[in-house]
């Protein structure tokens, strides 16, 4: 089991499955927990849980961070404060259907950025792959038929979880930037302490306007998922996940949150699986096999 987790594909495989009950639960919550009170107490919880295992290289590798402490505080402020946050704000107004769709737009904007930042390359093969995957999550949230989507307006929700797709694209690209010798857990201590402190202000502003939260058991059980799953393990899992395969390739596991948004809802909700689910996943495994081929392929070899 443990040869398992060190495997980088199934490490990203799972931050999609923690990453879509994340977009339903907050979806299902949205009118009893506020956005920004949300992301504050997901962070809180996320940085008690990895604290007592960060502080130690945390402190020992300080002169480190404290060197490229501007870029660590830009992927803090991507990767923690902003993304999730711009995600919980546009569920307010917006179907969590609709954001997981829009989300699958991370491996075309992972490949512009990379481009545009850093000119890296990208083939043929990789925007085939893209494009591919992603007529596979098309099926499976419009039905097989896209016309009734295309009809549809785009509400302030959905250009909230858009510029939530660029932010986090550009924490997958900037990556890069973590200093090398840095301990994982030294650098997963700071980005969170320091995202969350970010959020303190806006949070205060919220409570102000809004109220307090109102405590009750569903309002725990979403923090204390939101803090350990999508957070805590999925952050270790994505930047250890990035650092093996690269963001290119990383960016088209996201994929597959749709098909495990599908089979929970069938598994929790009792929706039905259908055709058009069967090839929607059929779909985006094709397109992220294709990538791994790629991989796989000896150096000369066809693009």
């Amino acid at each position: 089991m443990r040869r398992l987790f060190d495997h980088p594909r199934v490490l990203l495989a799972c931050c999609a499955l923690f990453w879509a009950g994340n977009f339903v639960l907050a979806r299902a919550m949205h009118e009893s927990i506020p956005p920004i009170a949300l992301a504050f107490w997901r962070w809180a919880g996320a940085c008690a849980l990895i604290l007592p295992f960060a502080w130690r290289p945390l402190r020992a590798q300080w002169p480190l961070i404290r060197a490229h402490f501007w870029h660590m505080l830009i992927l803090a402020v991507l990767g923690v404060s902003g993304y999730n946050t711009l995600v919980y704000w546009g569920l307010q107004t917006t179907t969590a259907t609709s954001s997981v769709l829009i989300q699958s737009t991370l491996p075309v904007q992972i490949l512009f950025l990379n481009w545009l930042i850093f000119r890296a390359p990208f083939h043929a093969l990789e925007l085939f792959s893209v494009l591919l995957s992603l007529s596979g999550v098309v099926v499976i949230i419009t039905g097989g038929d896209i016309t009734d989507w295309l009809r549809g307006e785009w509400g302030s929700g959905d250009l909230w979880i858009l510029t939530a797709v660029l932010v986090w694209a550009a924490y997958t690209v900037l990556l890069r930037w973590r200093p090398a010798g840095l301990d994982p857990m030294a650098f997963l201590g700071f980005i969170l302490i320091a995202g969350w402190l970010v959020l303190v202000p806006f949070y205060l502003a919220e409570r102000h306007l809004l109220g307090p939260m109102q405590w009750n058991l569903p309002v725990a059980a979403t923090v204390l998922y939101v803090a350990a799953f999508p957070s805590a393990l999925a952050y270790i899992f994505w930047n250890r996940g990035v650092a093996a395969i690269g963001a290119n390739a990383a960016g088209h596991i996201i994929h597959l949150m749709p098909v495990f948004g599908t089979l929970m809802a069938v598994m929790f909700l009792g929706e039905r699986f259908t055709s058009h689910h069967a090839l929607g996943a059929a779909l985006v495994a094709a397109g992220i096999a294709l990538t791994w081929r790629r991989e796989k392929a000896p150096p000369g070899g066809a693009q």
